[in-house]
């Protein structure tokens, strides 16, 4: 049985890299207001507080047969870092592409698995952000309509030669967790 199903997501990034002696370059503050990429140029080493991201996103999830899926939709993420000098805000709108595979299913309860990758669009700047990632999803049916889902996964962010720090850039490799609410429209 074939289903299209419509999915508002909401979760968290919890980097789970080991931060002892992982150091970025700080940014020297400097008064021109024309650009984040040019108020900050590396001076020396020293470590950054960045907080956890937070991404919430809407998607859109066709199974091609019983098995398989492709999903896709928008998100936003924002990002927050001080370095020291001052506070750093980030947003993105991204868009992602994922593969899923049923591992298992009864009335109720699914497991399954996905794999895919992010563009993002930095919107104060000019950066692009390519990710990809890789999640194991379990599912329980609140109702016929209506289910509930968490997603455990890894993604990795690659170097998108930027001048604005970033905790994408600092620790590529990060953790995170997927949860919200699934609606079936078909």
């Amino acid at each position: 049985m074939q289903e299209n199903r419509l999915m508002a997501k909401v979760y968290m990034s919890n980097v789970i890299v080991s931060r002892k002696n992982k150091f970025n370059d700080s940014y020297d503050y400097s008064p021109n207001p024309d650009s984040v990429s040019t108020r900050f140029r590396s001076k020396s080493k020293q470590r950054a507080n960045y907080r956890q991201p937070i991404r919430v996103g809407v998607s859109l999830r066709y199974m091609l047969n019983n098995r398989w899926s492709l999903e896709s939709g928008l998100t936003y993420t924002h990002l927050v870092s001080d370095n020291g000098y001052e506070t750093q805000r980030h947003n993105f709108i991204g868009l992602p592409i994922n593969m899923g595979y049923q591992l298992w299913k009864n009335r109720h309860f699914s497991l399954y698995v996905t794999a895919g990758g992010t563009i993002e669009k930095m919107l104060e700047e000019k950066p692009w952000q390519f990710s990809v990632n890789t999640a194991f999803g379990a599912e329980y049916k609140l109702s016929r309509r209506f289910s509930i889902f968490a997603e455990p996964g890894l993604g990795y962010y690659f170097p998108n030669n930027s001048d604005i720090p970033t905790i994408y850039q600092d620790y590529p490799l990060n953790f995170n967790l997927n949860f919200g609410l699934r609606i079936n429209i078909k």
